[in-house]
């Protein structure tokens, strides 16, 4: 599937003390909310719309 980018304005300390804890934890910013927005998309978009997704993208390969 094609990707997009998505950015957004956080509190830059909050960034760094959340980038750094993460660190130390072994995962990045980037992992953890890629993890957190498909949880989010599998809640909120209607299966039927996921099923044609995975669908459409196994079609493509």
């Amino acid at each position: 599937m094609k990707q997009t980018t998505i950015q957004l304005r956080y509190d830059a300390e909050k960034y760094d003390a959340l980038r750094v804890a993460l660190e130390l934890k072994g995962t990045t910013l980037e992992a953890e909310m890629l993890t957190t927005v498909d949880a989010m998309f599998d809640k909120i978009v209607h299966k039927a719309v996921r099923d044609y997704l995975l669908l459409k993208s196994s079609s493509e390969k």
